[in-house]
């Protein structure tokens, strides 16, 4: 009987396909299946040609210490082939261990699965998890450090919960609690602090398999970043909308009304409710076409403002007068019209006031204007009677004393005519009444006539007088004597008036010129009393020293500058100054000017040889 149950248990040993060997408790082999047998041969070869041990009897021997099962650790590997060794013990009834059997399970199928795992977890751009229903890493995938910046090794076994960030560790505890229940979780967000101590946001998708968490995660920190900076750049707008003082409206191109600010809602006493209710013509008094209207908005091009001014009707019927600026945008694939809208009720009111005011002032300048011509014509009438009898006085027998009294009278009728004539022309030019008499005229032969007389006047008050009037001003131009000399007399006697000592340097020149015109630069520099930043511009201005204390040293009424810069404006030129207070002064001018014809001066040449031969 029992050599017939050692048969059986012999051919059941054989035909199991797993490589089986049965061993003593001295580990020497006693018996083994046609599969060990290959087994056996296969590692022998193998060992002769690596001389290396392939396997030993640890496991075994553990199995004899033990008296329980054990496996082998790591897997033999064998053409190709990958088994694992499980080593069971057979004991006797004083349980101590007789034999051991030793089967070899070919995991081959597993070892290969697990090297495409490996393949997957390496090569996978998404982080890759596996965890515990703790909440433990057990196993990640290398893009963990290269988004968090620790290794693998430093994160296995550790806490997911220290790795978060404090706002989002109870939502995270809660998804693991999920997941213990069984329960998938797909698209939670939490943010996991880096190595650097700077944290990145992850999009989770998970799956409980076998008590353990198979987890999926992918960086979505720009995404986060750009949404969360979308979320603030829309608050901003949002607060700048509502708090601005401006009524902002939106609406389609048929004129609905699709949003409004609050001040709109004030401004115009609707809800807002209301008026998200309301067309644009409710509000504005159009009464044509609404076909018309809204053609208005189809034709603007994108992005294009149009600026006009309307009226608008509040929910109490009150008319507004507004400026409106709108502009067509498009979002979603649609277009719509943006609109600012400023109320200008009051502005317009205010502007009207204005505008009465202005004319009342231009009426009271005008008859200014007009009195202080007549006054000054009038005035310089009886003057002239004066000056006359003045003079006729001289040819009288007279004592010295009365010859001086006599120059006194002239001299202040002269300074007194000058005044008058200089509040006339500011007059004629304030009231535009001043013609220019424009003659053909030789250029350097006219600044000749009014700069050289200067030279007597200059040298009695012991100054120095130098001109320099280039010879390429000697061409034929159309221009004014008179306004010529009016310039350049307050120029040049300015400089004397406030040059106690020094020189003065007169300059004439052509700065540029074409076929038809020419640009006359003309400078006078004094060494004089010089002037500070802060009065340049002053003096230029009418009734305008730069101090009281010159008006009553050098005497004047301010008005030469300011008729040089009218009589410069209207003729097109200009006045620059350059001065050193305390130094001196340079005030230099350009005057454009047309020159005459070709055609013209033969005219004129040839009139004058016939005027001669006749």
């Amino acid at each position: 009987m029992l050599q017939k149950e050692s048969e059986l248990l012999e051919g059941i040993i054989d035909v199991i396909p797993d490589p089986i060997i049965v061993k003593n408790r001295e580990l020497k082999i006693l018996r083994c299946n046609p599969a060990g047998y290959n087994l056996l041969g296969e590692i022998q070869k193998m060992q002769r040609i690596s001389r290396e041990k392939i396997f030993n009897n640890e496991v075994s021997e553990k199995v004899i210490k033990t008296r329980k099962i054990q496996k082998s650790l790591r897997p033999i590997k064998n053409h190709g082939s990958y088994y694992q060794m499980v080593a069971t013990p057979i004991l006797n009834r004083e349980g101590e261990v007789t034999h051991i059997v030793e089967q070899f399970k070919d995991i081959t199928e597993v070892i290969e699965k697990q090297k495409e795992l490996d393949v997957y977890f390496s090569s996978s751009l998404d982080l890759l998890c596996i965890a515990s229903l703790e909440g433990r890493f057990l196993r990640l995938n290398p893009q963990w450090e290269k988004v968090l910046g620790y290794t693998t090794d430093e994160l296995k076994d550790q806490e997911i919960l220290d790795y978060l960030h404090t706002e989002d560790i109870l939502l995270t505890y809660e998804a693991i609690k999920d997941l213990g229940n069984n329960q998938e979780v797909k698209g939670f967000v939490n943010r996991y602090r880096r190595k650097d101590g700077t944290y990145r946001w992850l999009e989770w998708r998970a799956k409980p398999v076998d008590r353990k968490i198979y987890a999926v995660a992918r960086d979505i920190t720009e995404q986060e970043e750009g949404k969360r900076k979308l979320e603030v750049s829309e608050e901003k707008y949002k607060t700048l909308v509502e708090q601005s003082t401006e009524m902002l409206y939106l609406h389609d191109l048929k004129g609905n009304i699709l949003d409004v600010n609050q001040t709109t809602c004030n401004e115009m006493g609707y809800k807002r409710e209301e008026l998200l209710n309301l067309n644009i013509l409710d509000l504005h008094p159009y009464k044509g076409d609404p076909e018309i209207f809204e053609h208005m908005w189809i034709k603007w091009s994108k992005n294009q403002i149009i600026e006009f001014t309307t009226e608008h009707k509040t929910q109490k019927g009150k008319s507004l007068d507004v400026e409106i600026r709108a502009r067509k945008i498009s979002f979603g694939g649609e277009e719509y019209i943006m609109a600012l809208v400023r109320d200008v009720t009051e502005r317009r009111k205010i502007q009207e006031t204005l505008i009465q005011a202005k004319r009342k002032a231009e009426s009271a300048n005008i008859a200014k204007t007009r009195f202080l011509a007549n006054m000054s014509h009038e005035i310089r009438t009886p003057m002239n009677g004066i000056r006359g009898f003045l003079q006729l006085l001289e040819d009288t027998s007279l004592d010295e004393e009365q010859r001086d009294y006599i120059k006194h009278i002239e001299n202040s009728s002269a300074n007194l005519l000058s005044i008058i004539n200089d509040i006339l022309d500011l007059a004629k030019i304030e009231a535009g009444e001043v013609l220019f008499d424009l003659q053909p005229i030789n250029l350097k032969e006219t600044m000749d006539n009014l700069v050289i007389p200067f030279e007597y006047r200059a040298r009695s008050k012991g100054l120095g007088y130098e001109v320099n009037i280039t010879n390429n001003l000697s061409q034929e131009v159309y221009g004014d004597t008179a306004k010529l000399m009016q310039i350049v007399t307050n120029l040049i006697t300015n400089a004397i008036k406030f040059t106690p000592k020094g020189n003065i340097f007169v300059k004439a020149e052509i700065e540029k010129e074409d076929e038809r015109r020419l640009v006359l630069y003309f400078s006078v520099t004094d060494s004089g009393i010089g002037l500070k930043k802060t009065e340049m511009k002053k003096v230029l201005l009418p009734f305008n020293q730069v101090d009281d204390t010159y008006t009553r040293k050098y005497g004047g009424t301010g008005l030469g500058l300011a008729i040089v810069k009218e009589l410069l404006d209207i003729m097109g030129g200009e006045i620059s100054i350059k001065s050193t207070y305390g130094i001196g002064s340079t005030f230099s001018l350009r005057i454009p000017l047309e020159k005459v014809p070709v055609k013209e001066l033969k005219k004129r040449i040839d009139e004058t040889d016939d005027n001669i031969l006749k």
